[in-house]
């Protein structure tokens, strides 16, 4: 069972503290999947506030000659920041020549960028930022390029929903990417300014220091980029579909330019079949092992056209020797629904029979399949001596018999030897949320006595919740405990 809360957590804890201990070392964050909002399929919502903008001590033209200089001055103009959008959707007449004009005049490509994002609140307008994006060259003008993709596929969250106000926190990621891309330069010119690496390590919150022969750093991983990836979606112009498949095949050095493309070529797929099957076909029909890769990871979570199937089953069947191609094709295997994939899906799983590790993701397939027939290889699978495959497995019988699994879950969450797989218990029991008398008392069981006390303790509060549905207090207990 794909447990949405619990793989979810990483999208509220925005902060994780990352440890290595090697010379030279770089850090790298994972980036979670992306949240379809498709641009195309509905308006952009305005805040209550700005819904109908006024402009009786200044016009339009006096608020744009007044914008800072600066991209790290902007958020002190947020009101006329957002009465310009506001009125650039209710009056476009009026206010497009003027917004344009300062667009085309800034030369700061970060500014432009925002300002080519504030400009696509108006469809008119992204005919022009196409164009601009294809004609800008060169690593100086990528902060421009990033924003200008993103105006072409992003939505707009209503501020009146978050408590996360979008401009400020685009503004704030512009501002940073800006700092960080000049210390690179400059470090890259001159490859010994101490002082421009000990400034990009302050910016990026990295600490390091000796030990031995070798360093030790640690940094806290902001994901500045949500911002970006919770309002990309769908798109269904052909031009810019084309452009984010050349974005794909070049290299950036801001990376946040090939993750918009990659995040909305999936959420076109996703919302296209047809489009799916053409960047199938593009990916894979090659023969080319990375750009078959490359096709793997973008498609994830996408349901194919029927014809295509096969043809991902056979990858799978190929590639045991090459781990990489085979969980990627499984992972897809798992997005396909119906009697076909279900059977592939078996049929895979019985050529991993000595491979522990590749019958986890077989299994974790199965469980976003939701196959029923599933069910007999579940229940094999809960006295494997892999924790790994026994949690799957609890996991792979809630989803597909949730009655057969509730003896199986309390008894794993009593008494497994794996305080993950017992986690993995709880999970399924907070998820279904329908506390049996058996649950009950495995509850105050393990709230009384397991060994872990990050478990004890969570299945203490848990006992004790009025609410044991709303799972709020339970992200927040994952933080607590984490940072102890």
């Amino acid at each position: 069972m794909k447990l949405a809360w619990f793989a979810a957590l990483a999208a509220f804890i925005p902060l994780a503290v990352l440890a290595a201990v090697k010379s030279g070392a770089h850090p790298r964050a994972v980036t979670p999947p992306p949240k379809t909002n498709p641009v195309h399929s509905r308006p952009r919502a305005l805040p209550e506030a700005v819904s109908e903008p006024e402009f009786a001590v200044h016009s339009v033209s006096e608020i744009i000659a007044a914008l800072p200089d600066h991209v790290r001055d902007l958020k002190g103009y947020l009101g006329d920041w957002l009465k310009l959008e506001a009125a650039l959707i209710s009056d476009p007449e009026s206010v497009l020549p003027v917004l344009l004009d300062r667009y085309a005049r800034e030369a700061d490509p970060a500014y432009k960028g925002l300002l080519a994002v504030l400009l696509a609140a108006h469809p008119s307008t992204h005919r022009r930022i196409l164009e601009d994006f294809r004609s800008e060259t060169g690593e100086s003008r990528e902060l421009f390029q990033g924003m200008a993709l993103f105006a072409l596929v992003a939505g707009r969250r209503d501020p009146r929903e978050s408590g996360e106000p979008f401009w400020p926190r685009l503004i704030d990621l512009m501002d940073f990417a800006s700092k960080e891309m000049a210390l690179k330069r400059r470090i890259l010119d001159a490859p010994g300014d101490g002082e421009a690496r000990r400034l990009l390590d302050e910016l990026q919150g990295i600490s390091r220091w000796r030990s031995g022969d070798g360093e030790i750093w640690c940094y806290v991983s902001i994901d500045r980029d949500k911002v970006v990836r919770d309002e990309v979606g769908a798109t269904n112009d052909p031009d810019v579909r084309s452009t984010l498949l050349d974005v794909l095949g070049k290299k950036w050095e801001w990376n946040l330019i090939s993750h918009v493309a990659q995040w909305a070529l999936r959420d076109s797929a996703k919302s296209d079949r047809d489009f799916a099957g053409t960047l199938f076909r593009e990916f894979m029909d090659r023969g080319d092992r990375d750009l078959m890769l490359k096709g793997l990871d973008l498609l994830m979570g996408v349901e194919l056209p029927a014809e295509h199937v096969a043809t991902v089953a056979s990858i799978a069947r190929n590639s045991l020797a090459d781990r990489k191609v085979f969980l990627n094709a499984v992972d897809l295997l798992g997005a396909q629904k119906g009697a076909e994939s279900e059977a592939i899906l078996a049929d895979v799983y019985a050529m991993t029979r000595n491979h522990e590790d590749f019958k986890e993701t077989v299994l974790t397939a199965m469980i976003s399949h939701k196959g029923a027939s599933f069910e007999p290889i579940a229940t094999v699978e809960l006295t494997s001596s892999s924790s790994d495959v026994r949690a799957r497995a609890l996991e792979l019988l809630a989803e597909v018999n949730a009655a057969a699994s509730i003896e199986p879950v309390v008894h794993a969450f009593i008494s497994d030897p794996d305080h993950e797989v017992r986690c993995s218990a709880l999970a399924i029991l907070t998820t279904a949320n329908r506390w049996t008398p058996r649950e009950e008392e495995a509850l105050r069981r393990v709230a009384a006595s397991d060994p872990h006390p990050h478990l004890r303790e969570k299945a203490r509060r848990l006992r004790d919740a009025e609410k044991r549905g709303e799972i709020d207090w339970w992200l927040d207990l994952d933080r607590e405990l984490s940072a102890e």
